[in-house]
Formats: structure tokens, C-alpha cells, sequence
């Protein structure tokens, strides 16, 4: 019998149980045993580890970090402007025309709109100009002296006044009458009308009443023959016809006893009404007499006070004129100073008018139409230097340490917007702190991280591939090595 027949009849020997036992104890064994060989070949494939000259284990420096990645945006040079209107002009000026549109390039200074002030700041501007040329006139009159012309156009200047104050006396007092008799006689002759249609009223109430009376005393009698009739009708007495011509003229007085009493209440009505409309034109005539006459004074008195003031005004020019002195070299100076001040001030408020472009660059978006009135904090339109794109990176404040001005970066669309990557060079980084602006779509990402901006300036060959892109998402890689 060989070893291995031998160990067979052995465990077919072994009652169940025993068996089992063995079995897996043999199967634990092969297992351990496995596992020490696996050991054993990790620790032969294990590298030697490095010691200095005293024996010493050297701790092995962690690789350097070659980049600094973030998110970001795409923006114009020094940003996306909102050219506004004038605060002055806000809220009270509309967009009379629109100068540009989306995609136009302008220059500074270029037109972009014009506001609806703008024909009456010219006309403002034109009476200024127009002003300064009657005062350069006056100070050329003051130093050529005064002639005998003027004094005697003077003279009948204070005349003309003088003549006009008395023709509007005259006209005031004539006035004045005429109001005082309409007040007199226009309610008068509405007393006369309303004491005729209360008369006329006292007349038809007895009339139409004894009217009414007639035919309710008809209308009793009519009803009592048809009640008559109708009991003959019943005791076969007469034949229905006698009782039809009865019962006719009984609805017949009815109705006449309606109509008479419609017609004394629509008599009394419309007499009652006719009264308190002429009562109400009575008292209209005098209120407005008396306000008519009360305007009147009012415009006399503003008149006569208008007019001595120009002739105390005339007055004092013909005193003025009489002899010229430097006093008045110097006031007609200063006069033509203030007037030309005056234009250079119109000159300004015009130019209010034209909204133009701050800084070079390419209209974006227009946010106010002709027509639309500029809104605070809206703009007329967004403008940018799209010709220098620049990537406003979000750093971490962990990271940002290792940020440099002039360090190389590489943008690349987050959405797909432009295909390849672009490059460029950190211009600037921030000074200050902020939250996150450009979230990442990781819904486990940290929405409250610290960032600092850092701006790339993107090569030139490459920003005309992305100018259209504004406020477009960004990856950024900046190179730290």
C-alpha cells in the first residue's frame, strides 16, 4: 500500500464530524501558507531605504507643485463699462437717438447717444451767444457815450409806459362797471324767472288737484254701475253686452284717473326742478360776476405794478444814459463777463446732451433704446476693450502664495464655448479677499471658499478668437515652475 492510499483509508476512517474537522484544518493551513509567500515576495520587492552617514533614515521631500488651477471668467480690458447718462440727465432726459450698435468699435469721445435735452440746451446755448452779443453792444454804447438819439428814444419809452398804465386804468375801470351791472341785473332777472315758475306752480297745483278729484269721482261712479251690472248680469236681468260697455268705461276711468295724476306729478316735478335750476344759475351769475370782478382788480394791480416798474426802470436808464461815467464802463464790463460766463455754462450743459465713449473699445450690449428713459445703475450701454481679452482667475487664499506677476497660464472653456486653450501672462492679483463668484457645477463643491481675482492678460493673437465671450466660464492653470 503506498503513503497515499494509506492517508486515504485513514480519513475515510474518520467518523463525519472528525472529518469535517480535518478537512478544514487542512484547507486553513494551505491558506496561511499562501500568505506567507505573498509576504515574503513584498518584502524581497520592498526598496532599500535611504540613511545619511550616521545610519539614519533620510525622509524623502514631497514634489514640488507645478501649477495653480482655478476657476474663472472672460472679461474686456479694465472690464465691462456701463456708459451711463449725465446724473444730471437721469430720470429726466429720454434717448432721442441711438448712435451705435451691438458689435460697433468706437473711439474715445465717439457719439454714443443723444439725449431729448439736447434742442433746448441749443436753444439755451443760443440765447447765451445771443445775450453776450447785447452785452459786448452795451459796453460799446457805455464807451461811446450817450447820444441825443437815446436820450429822446428813452424819454418816449417812459411815455409809452406812462400812456399804458393810463389806458389800463381806463380799461379796468370800464370793467369794473360793466361787472358791477351784470351782477346787478343777470341775478335779478333770474329772481323774476323763479318767482313766475313758483306762481305758475301755485296756479296748476289747485287746477291739476280738481282735475284729479273729477276723475276719481268718474271713476267711483263708473265703478258702481259695473258692480250694479254685474249683479244684473247674474240675475239674467241684461244681456253681456250691457256688462262689456260698463266694465269699458270703468277701465276707461281708471286709466284716465292714472293719467291725470301722472300728469299733476310730472307738472309739479318739472316746475319744482325748473325753480332749482334757476335758483342754481342765480347764485353761478354772482359767484362768477363777483370772481370776474375779483381777477379783474387782481390783473390791474399786477399790471399797474409792472408798469411803474418799467417806467421807474426807464427812468433810471435815461439817468443812466445821460452821462457816462467808468462806473458804468465797468458794471456794462461785468455784465458781458457774467454773459459770456453764462454761454461757456450752456456750452457745458450741452455737451450733457451726448453721451460719448469713455475709453476705446467695442459696444457690447445695449441696455437703453430711443425712446427709453437711462435708468440709475442700468447704463445706456455695456462697452469693453475687447481687443485684449483678460481671464479674471479665482485663487484660492490657500494657493494664491504661490502666484507671481508674469507667471504663463492656460485658459480653456468650461462650457465648450471656444475649442482650444488659450494662454497668457498674470498681470495682476488682488488685494483683497472675497467669496466665490464663478461656482463649479460639483454639487459637493465649497460655495463659501476664500478666492482672491488674479488677471490674465490673454495673448493678442488669441483674443479675437474669445472677444465675443464676455462674462464666459473659464479653467485656468497657472504655472507656479
Amino acid at each position: 500500500m503506498t503513503e497515499d492510499n494509506f492517508v486515504v483509508d485513514k480519513f475515510k476512517n474518520l467518523n463525519p464530524t472528525t472529518r469535517w474537522i480535518a478537512l478544514g484544518a487542512s484547507v486553513a493551513g494551505i491558506l496561511l501558507l499562501l500568505a506567507g509567500v505573498n509576504y515574503a515576495g513584498m518584502v524581497a520587492q520592498k526598496p532599500p531605504v535611504a540613511t545619511n552617514q550616521d545610519g539614519k533614515a533620510i525622509t524623502p521631500k514631497p514634489k514640488p507643485i507645478e501649477a495653480v488651477t482655478a476657476l474663472g471668467r472672460l472679461e474686456p480690458l479694465g472690464e465691462v463699462i456701463k456708459v451711463s447718462a449725465p446724473s444730471s440727465q437721469i430720470g429726466s432726459s429720454t434717448i432721442e437717438r441711438l448712435m451705435v450698435k451691438e458689435g460697433d468699435q468706437v473711439k474715445i469721445g465717439q457719439p454714443i447717444a443723444i439725449l431729448d435735452s439736447r434742442q433746448r440746451l441749443e436753444a439755451a446755448l443760443a440765447k447765451a451767444q445771443e445775450d453776450v452779443k447785447v452785452a459786448a453792444a452795451n459796453l460799446a454804447k457805455t464807451k461811446a457815450g450817450a447820444k441825443q438819439g437815446e436820450i429822446a428814444a428813452q424819454k418816449a419809452e417812459i411815455s409809452r409806459w406812462e400812456s399804458q398804465l393810463k389806458g389800463d386804468g381806463a380799461t379796468y375801470v370800464a370793467t369794473k362797471a360793466r361787472l358791477v351791472a351784470q351782477l346787478k341785473w343777470e341775478p335779478a332777472a333770474q329772481v323774476g324767472k323763479i318767482q313766475a315758475l313758483k306762481a305758475q306752480l301755485a296756479g296748476e297745483k289747485p287746477t291739476q288737484a280738481a282735475t284729479v278729484r273729477r276723475i276719481e269721482s268718474q271713476a267711483r261712479n263708473a265703478e258702481v254701475d259695473y258692480k250694479r251690472y254685474q249683479q244684473l248680469y247674474a240675475d239674467r236681468a241684461i244681456e253681456a253686452t250691457k256688462l262689456d260697455a260698463k266694465r269699458l268705461e270703468f277701465e276707461t276711468a281708471q286709466q284716465q284717473l292714472a293719467e291725470a295724476k301722472s300728469k299733476y306729478n310730472q307738472t309739479i316735478a318739472t316746475l319744482n326742478q325748473q325753480i332749482i335750476e334757476n335758483q342754481a344759475t342765480k347764485n353761478k351769475l354772482q359767484t362768477s360776476a363777483v370772481q370776474q370782478l375779483a381777477e379783474a382788480k387782481a390783473n390791474y394791480d399786477r399790471t399797474l405794478a409792472t408798469s411803474t416798474q418799467q417806467i421807474l426802470a426807464a427812468k433810471a436808464t435815461l439817468n443812466k444814459i445821460s452821462e457816462v461815467r467808468s462806473v458804468d464802463v465797468q458794471g456794462s464790463t461785468a455784465k458781458l463777463a457774467r454773459a459770456q460766463a453764462a454761454a461757456r455754462q450752456a456750452q457745458a450743459e450741452l455737451a450733457l446732451a451726448y453721451v460719448r465713449a469713455p475709453v476705446p473699445g467695442e459696444i457690447l450690449k445695449i441696455r437703453t433704446r430711443a425712446g427709453e428713459i437711462p435708468a440709475s445703475g442700468t447704463g445706456i450701454v455695456d462697452m469693453g476693450q475687447t481687443s485684449q481679452m483678460v481671464a479674471v482667475a479665482e485663487i484660492y487664499e490657500s494657493d494664491i502664495a504661490r502666484v507671481r506677476v508674469g507667471q504663463t497660464a492656460i485658459v480653456s472653456s468650461e462650457s465648450g464655448a471656444f475649442s482650444r486653450s488659450v494662454s497668457g501672462k498674470v498681470t495682476s492679483i488682488g488685494l483683497q479677499i472675497g467669496k466665490k463668484d464663478v461656482l463649479s457645477t460639483d454639487p459637493a463643491a465649497d460655495t463659501d471658499s476664500r478666492t482672491v481675482e488674479v488677471k490674465i492678460a490673454i495673448n493678442p493673437t488669441d483674443s479675437p478668437m474669445i472677444k465675443t465671450l464676455t462674462n464666459s466660464k473659464v479653467a485656468v492653470k497657472i504655472r507656479t515652475q
